[in-house]
């Protein structure tokens, strides 16, 4: 924290920003010079009832005058365990179908990365850089069903299945260049980036059925992803205030296939996405006798292709030509601050989702991705209020297309669950949220409560549901400054039960998280051990509705461990690498 001169939270994030960026923190640090040779080390361990998992990360930092070369290498590995229960009901025109049953999930996890870069004051204003990333993902999971079929009321199947996933990666990459100078007093803000991974996932599924006949499964799927992006900002003095405009470019080139070694129960499929996103934007803001205002536009053209089986399908390839436009207007009276804005979002639907694989998990339950998603997109207009340590934030939001996973019946199999995305149409949202954080002596409470509220029906022949109860949430964190240096932690977040779109969560959850710190050797040595979720309650109980279906899950994690971490620091010091990448939310999506 030492590093750190100040943090602004941008909850209206200007043109200049990819349109699905909702809200930006811009963590301004203290420029030190840390000459030499600098070292930044961490260790973690977490032990919980069932697993163990570990981070371990190494940070390399050496400057010189105007030269800094940094590199970091990083180790993640994650084993997880879930156990629980799940119901579905359907009705598929004739007939109700319920399908009670039981699950446990074991999973192992690792990611191994290295991120290696320079950056170089060419003079004063005028820097470059460039940073690679690379790294390695690799999974492994084991599932375990139980399911017993009823047909209205009467015996259909009793079934026990198990599952095996494994996805394999090649090495991803990851490329980014960057200039950042001024050319008298337009300042010029470049980067571009480059992007490729190639995943390759098997998974096989064994069913044991007592009254229908047994299956074996077995699927391949390998995906190859490509990025290329670059993005350029000019900003000028302008007016008392500040102009910036500029282009961001971003291509990305997909293949998926889905190789099925038992075509009679899913086919294969061949997949292609090309899309090309061009934007331009333009933002004005300045400063008023009574506080700012900003206002902004972005223009985005994107053009999406599609290919199935190597044929290109030009009903599922569209363009799409949106607006999204800015404004933020801020005051300042006494010690209360106020602010008020407005914003257009986009939230594209990731590729995956516009796959057309038909994945298979059991006879009775397949998903299945849709080439036709549109984007969804979100007008918000937030009203956000700051009084000495208090702070209000109420936005109102109207969703258009708004991306749900969606479950209906499916009519190749009798009583089995079709899941895919759609565009569910308009959703009207308010959201409240109040924080307060005073600072009494040697104790610093952040406590922070909020209600979201939406409105969204389902009226049919087997079902209806509406979201008419809101979801209040609170956090409640603690720090207190001890003897000897100490300081402890103690965290409590609550989520009440409620609904949100077609979701209804039918338990409360809450976790109480604490944590020791103390610091040796002038802060080059820091020592944690932390309790996470002590109560052992992470345990989600929800129902999703869908057209003459519902499905409820509850889910038990291993969620209860405690974690020691120790970190040492040398020389350490804050990169002056300026480079923020270019098409971000279409790697997200990849």
């Amino acid at each position: 924290s030492n590093e750190i001169a100040s943090i602004e939270l941008v909850t209206n994030p200007g043109a200049r920003y990819d349109a699905t960026a909702k809200a930006v923190v811009r963590i301004r640090t203290v420029r030190r010079q840390g000459d030499g040779f600098g070292l930044n080390a961490r260790s973690s361990w977490y032990q919980s009832e069932h697993n163990t998992d570990l981070v371990e990360q190494l940070g390399l930092n050496y400057r010189h005058d105007n030269l800094d070369l940094f590199a970091t290498l990083y180790y993640f590995h994650n084993d997880s365990y879930t156990a629980g229960t799940n119901y579905a009901e359907t009705y598929d025109g004739t007939s109700v179908w319920r399908q009670p049953g039981s699950t446990r999930r074991d999973m192992l996890y690792q990611i191994t990365r290295g991120t290696f870069g320079f950056d170089y004051l060419l003079a004063e204003n005028h820097s470059v850089g460039a940073r690679y990333i690379v790294g390695y993902n690799w999974s492994e999971a084991n599932q375990y069903f139980d399911l017993e079929v009823t047909r209205d009321a009467e015996s259909y199947d009793r079934m026990s299945s198990y599952r095996h996933e494994e996805s394999d990666n090649k090495p991803d990459h990851r490329l980014n260049l960057y200039y950042n100078g001024k050319a008298g007093n337009v300042g010029i803000d470049l980067n571009a980036d480059y992007y490729k991974e190639k995943e390759r996932s098997l998974a096989s599924t064994d069913e044991d059925s007592q009254d229908r006949d047994d299956r074996l499964v077995r699927t391949i799927n390998p995906v190859d992803n490509q990025l290329v992006a670059a993005k350029l900002v000019f900003t000028l003095p302008l007016g008392g205030g500040e102009l910036s405009w500029g282009g961001e470019y971003t291509h990305t080139a997909r293949t998926d296939n889905y190789l099925s070694e038992t075509e009679g129960y899913v086919p294969t499929s061949y997949s292609e996405i090309k899309e090309d996103n061009t934007a331009v934007f333009a933002e004005y803001g300045r400063s008023l006798p009574f506080g700012s205002f900003t206002a902004g536009l972005r223009y985005e053209h994107v053009a999406f292709d599609y290919w199935k089986n190597h044929t290109y399908m030009g009903e599922q390839s569209r363009t799409y030509d949106n607006l999204f436009p800015t404004v933020g207007l801020n005051a300042k009276a006494g010690p209360v601050r106020a602010s008020l804005s407005y914003a257009t979002k986009v939230d594209r639907p990731s590729y995956d989702a516009l796959s057309n694989n038909l994945a298979y998990y059991s006879r009775y339950l397949v998903v299945q991705g849709d080439p036709t998603l549109r984007p969804s997109v979100t007008h918000d207009l937030t009203l956000a209020s700051t009084w000495r340590f208090l702070q209000l934030m109420v936005s109102y939001q109207h969703q258009k297309d708004m991306i749900l996973e969606w479950f209906s019946p499916w009519t190749e199999e009798p009583g089995a669950l079709y899941g895919r995305k759609i565009n569910s149409g308009k959703v009207p949202q308010v959201s409240a949220f109040l924080s307060a954080s005073p600072k009494i002596g040697l104790w610093s409470p952040s406590w922070t409560v909020g209600v979201v509220r939406n409105w969204f029906s389902i009226d049919g022949d087997f079902l209806s549901y509406k979201s008419d109860r809101p979801i209040w949430s609170a956090s409640l964190n603690n720090s207190l400054r001890l003897f000897w240096g100490l300081t402890l932690d103690a965290n409590f977040v609550y989520q009440s039960k409620g609904k949100i779109y077609h979701v209804r969560y039918d338990r409360p959850v809450y976790a109480l998280n604490v944590a020791l710190r103390k610091s040796f050797l002038n802060d080059a040595l820091s020592v944690e051990l932390r309790g996470n979720d002590l109560f052992d309650n992470r345990r989600t109980a929800f129902t999703a509705f869908g057209t003459n279906t519902l499905r409820s899950q509850l889910e038990d994690y291993d969620s209860r461990e405690f974690r020691l971490t120790l970190r040492y620091k040398f020389n350490a010091t804050k990169s002056r690498y300026k480079g923020t990448g270019a098409g971000k939310d279409a790697i997200n999506r990849l």
